[in-house]
């Protein structure tokens, strides 16, 4: 009896929110379009390596993404982060990722943020402890980084 009061607020809840993954799945359809035709613009004039890392650049955004949307984690900034030391002081005492606590000049993404802002999630991963920041530190890596409000 259990098994068929679950199921059923299974299904309700299935159907009652079919039309809001399909409409979510349509708005991730008409953006991976429409960057791809902003793309297709901009690789008449790029080499085929640089047409590779825009590609590829797409996708990581898109699948950040469909990973913030489920853990309902709202990510302002997209950064193509390069291998090595990102020259930044994070905090891990805060709920959500890593607090940025401090920047340093060396820091190649410095201008874009801020202390206080929080990165939530590198590469596929959400960002939990300051060892997820080592996850692949030898290649270039996508952030999701939160913006302080």
């Amino acid at each position: 009896a259990d098994r068929a009061k679950a199921n059923e607020r299974w299904l309700k809840w299935y159907y009652a929110n079919k039309a809001r993954r399909n409409e979510i799945q349509r708005k991730d359809r008409e953006e991976y379009n429409a960057m791809r035709d902003d793309e297709m613009q901009s690789l008449l004039l790029n080499p085929d390596h640089q047409k590779q890392q825009l590609r590829n650049k797409r996708k990581a955004i898109l699948q950040l993404k469909r990973i913030c949307r489920p853990k309902m984690l709202e990510v302002d900034l997209v950064l193509n982060v390069s291998p090595g030391r990102l020259g930044l002081t994070v905090n891990s005492g805060v709920d959500i990722g890593l607090e940025i606590i401090g920047i340093q000049p060396a820091c190649t993404f410095a201008h874009l943020v801020d202390i206080g802002d929080r990165i939530v999630i590198v590469g596929d991963k959400v960002v939990r402890a300051i060892e997820d920041l080592q996850i692949n530190a030898n290649r270039d890596r996508i952030f999701g980084i939160m913006k302080r409000v």
